[in-house]
């Protein structure tokens, strides 16, 4: 099976788009002609400690390790503890999975498509965002951030007044001097909290239960493999604000705001980090980005989210730091 993910074409015998197939093609090696093959080794346990060779990656929440990567002449390893290894070869057209004996294949695909598809960009010198996206009209809206800021409820809230889906979770930016979104996310992923945004909307979003509990959804998306970036928003949920408020960042305060959310925390290679500056710093040329201040639900009303995208969008709406 082949299965396009952000402009990737990634042939697998894991179900990367979780049964969907988010409205693009298979095959032809996706925008660039980059094509992987992924395949599944035979199991085996899973090391504690990080993979032999040059640090590339390391990263733990407090004390404990979540993952890390090597290098080893020319092939790097990701190391997900307690789930599995990515082998990544020469060209980064070849992977091998070895998972861990009790393993969930689900849970491997998940980690496939977010941090380990990252690792793989991040390793070509692309800029990957920890963020999510959306179109409306003829450009996307991004909604920058850590985990648990909000991106996706943002992302599924936008869908609900009439934007298309393009990303969650991760987002690779081009190498233009004006840059683009390129490729897609197979599915949104949300947690309990904003299951009010799929209610009534389960024949026609798609609205499946995963395997960590969140809810996923498939609104309708973007028709384009890649288009232009219209405002970023680094989002501040609030249970106590009443009102959408919006500043626009100076230039160094946004470079610095976007290259701090990285898809995949942890970088130690210079080149990958090198990567997310100069992507950060690109966007923030082209693009304004903006600190959202957000009315956080349950619920959810609508015409918060029509505010906001009309203020990011709008040049003519003045928001707080802006240039007179």
């Amino acid at each position: 099976m082949t299965f396009r993910l952000h402009g990737v074409d990634i042939r697998s015998p894991l179900p990367l788009d979780s049964g969907r197939s988010g409205g693009q093609p298979a095959g032809g090696g996706g925008r660039d002609g980059f094509v992987v093959q992924l395949e599944l080794e035979d199991v085996a346990p899973v090391p504690s400690e990080p993979p032999p060779g040059e640090t590339l990656v390391s990263f733990s929440v407090g004390e404990q390790p979540v993952y890390g990567a090597a290098r080893q002449g020319d092939v790097a390893c990701l190391r997900m503890y307690d789930l599995c290894d990515f082998e990544v070869g020469p060209g980064r057209t070849k992977v091998r999975c070895r998972p861990s004996p009790d393993a969930d294949p689900e849970a491997i695909a998940l980690v496939a498509r977010g941090a380990f598809l990252a690792f793989l960009l991040g390793l070509g010198g692309e800029c990957v965002l920890h963020a999510s996206a959306v179109s409306v009209g003829d450009r996307a809206v991004v909604f920058v951030g850590g985990s648990g800021r909000g991106k996706s409820t943002l992302a599924a809230w936008a869908c609900t007044t009439g934007a298309a889906f393009v990303s969650d979770d991760l987002l690779r930016i081009d190498g233009s001097d004006v840059p683009r979104w390129v490729g897609r996310s197979p599915e949104l992923r949300l947690r309990a909290s904003a299951q009010e945004l799929v209610t009534g909307r389960r024949g026609k979003w798609d609205v499946r239960s995963a395997v960590d509990g969140r809810l996923t959804a498939l609104p309708p998306v973007a028709d384009e493999a890649t288009a232009a970036i219209g405002a970023v928003v680094v989002p501040l949920p609030s249970r106590q604000a009443h009102e959408v408020t919006v500043e626009q960042l100076d230039s160094v305060d946004a470079v610095l705001v976007l290259a701090g959310f990285p898809r995949l925390e942890g970088w130690r290679l210079h080149s990958a980090i090198e990567a997310q500056l100069d992507g950060a710093a690109r966007l923030t040329r082209a693009v304004p980005v903006f600190v959202v201040t957000v009315p956080w639900g349950p619920p959810f009303p609508s015409q918060t989210m029509e505010t906001l995208l009309a203020r990011v969008l709008d040049p003519s709406v003045p928001v707080l730091g802006s240039a007179p």
